[in-house]
């Protein structure tokens, strides 16, 4: 699996998996990542041309340095967001749990040193 996030803990991995299948239910697929390569050389334009795509962790846990931190708090916010919202009611969290339930999977985050993939494609033409 591309989408998603790796390391979890039980409350973070039903977080993920209440998200994904959020995004289905929408009609965007979360493993659109996997067919970039062959999406970009349909188009005519890009055909012969270099495609370029570049893979690495992103932790969602402040365990390492200062960037990770900033990083953690804006995941920390996005949960609590998603919490307040469709995520939420179809996770069956309350309105008033949601900052101890966000703080749970930060917890989580961290304790399982929880990341996912971000992905950089680029074409080269010739």
């Amino acid at each position: 699996m591309e989408y998603g996030i790796l390391n979890y803990g039980p409350l973070s991995k039903q977080f993920d998996l209440t998200m994904i299948n959020y995004l289905r239910t929408r009609n965007v697929n979360p493993q659109i990542i996997l067919r970039s390569h062959s999406i970009l050389k349909s188009i005519p334009s890009f055909s012969s041309s270099h495609i370029h795509h570049k893979r690495r962790k992103f932790p969602v846990g402040s365990y390492k340095n200062q960037l990770e931190e900033l990083c953690a708090k804006n995941t920390k916010h996005q949960v609590k967001s998603l919490l307040k919202g469709q995520i939420g009611k179809d996770m069956n969290v309350k309105k008033g749990d949601v900052d101890s339930i966000t703080d749970k999977i930060v917890k989580e985050f961290e304790t399982n040193k929880s990341y996912f993939y971000i992905h950089r494609i680029y074409v080269q033409k010739h």
